[in-house]
């Protein structure tokens, strides 16, 4: 099947469709039809970004085709976003775990010093 984008040669950006014609990098309105009655809309409409006419052999129309690559039950979908999920999950927990370990390492060694210091305080009076 065949779908459609209006593209400005000189920038590469794709059309938005509406009759405030706006361009985008990536995205962009897809026609499933040739986009005939839409290439009069932007050279009728002003180009809302910049306030001026496009010229309207600035434009173009590609041609996309869409490829099935694969296909994937939505329970299995929605099984591997939980399995991926629940791993970043439980690799926060690991993080969190770690960095209470060595926060409380840190301070274990802050009070050893204090102790230290106040052994020494006492035992110099």
């Amino acid at each position: 099947m065949k779908y459609y984008k209006i593209r400005d040669k000189n920038t590469g950006m794709f059309s938005t469709g509406g009759t405030c014609v706006s361009w985008k990098k990536d995205g962009g309105k897809i026609w499933t039809k040739f986009p005939g009655s839409h290439l009069a809309l932007h050279k009728n409409y002003y180009h809302c970004s910049h306030g001026k006419m496009l010229p309207f052999d600035q434009i173009e129309v590609v041609t996309f085709e869409l490829i099935e690559h694969e296909a994937i039950a939505v329970d299995d979908f929605k099984r591997e976003q939980l399995d991926r999920q629940h791993k970043k999950e439980e690799a926060y927990k690991q993080r969190a775990a770690a960095y209470e370990l060595e926060n409380k390492k840190r301070r274990l060694e802050q009070l050893k010093r204090e102790m230290a210091d106040l052994e020494r305080e006492t035992n110099g009076r």
